[in-house]
């Protein structure tokens, strides 16, 4: 079983309708401040909609670049927010406040709790950190495979090589149908809304 440590608590938020133990929202991106705006903006209005929809969100980063944006807004716009680091990055980061924070052993039961905790990625726009995070969270497992597909926030075409890569490979009968349809991707807040059955309301 994974021994964790709660680090901080966050403060009660009203969880999303028909959202469970297992139904947060996680986010995906790379650390950086060196980044375009255009990502900080819709990475910030993203976490805006998520907090006002009362979704939980996830995620494993340091609270900078376009996730800490994402992070900070779901968090001032209701969001019950849970930080998941490994025991080893733990040192180096300062937690973010209002969120929750569980600090694990190890990489491994970091992957393993993320899992238990997120219904359905968000990939922000990110570095070669987020598509190996990308990859372990669509690869098939033992243990089976995630019931909805990842969203890549497809902001300027950022993720369009990879799309085009995963037709290629699904053209090369490298990968199934169904691994395919585990990645889509979302040109807007909305449809990347639409993607998690996340009402657009404001």
């Amino acid at each position: 079983m994974t021994r964790h440590m709660l680090a901080q608590h966050a403060p009660a938020a009203k969880p999303a309708a028909g959202h469970g133990p297992r139904g947060a929202i996680g986010l995906l991106s790379s650390p950086g401040k060196e980044i375009p705006e255009t990502y900080v903006e819709f990475a910030s209005a993203l976490g805006h909609r998520l907090g006002h929809a009362g979704a939980d969100v996830v995620f494993g980063g340091d609270g900078s670049g376009a996730l800490g944006a994402a992070v900070r807004a779901a968090i001032a716009g209701g969001s019950r927010v849970t930080n998941v680091v490994p025991a080893h990055l733990m040192r180096h980061r300062v937690p973010l406040a209002g969120c929750a924070v569980y600090v694990v052993p190890n990489d491994l039961d970091h992957r393993q709790l993320v899992r238990r905790l997120v219904r359905q990625f968000v990939v922000l726009p990110g570095g070669l950190d987020t598509l190996a995070a990308l990859g372990t969270h669509t690869a098939r497992q033992d243990h089976g495979t995630p019931s909805e597909p990842v969203v890549l926030a497809n902001l300027d075409g950022y993720f369009d090589p990879l799309t085009r890569l995963l037709d290629r490979a699904l053209q090369e009968r490298v990968i199934t149908t169904q691994e395919r349809h585990m990645v889509a991707d979302a040109e807007t807040v909305d449809e990347v809304l639409d993607l998690l059955r996340i009402p657009r309301a404001e």
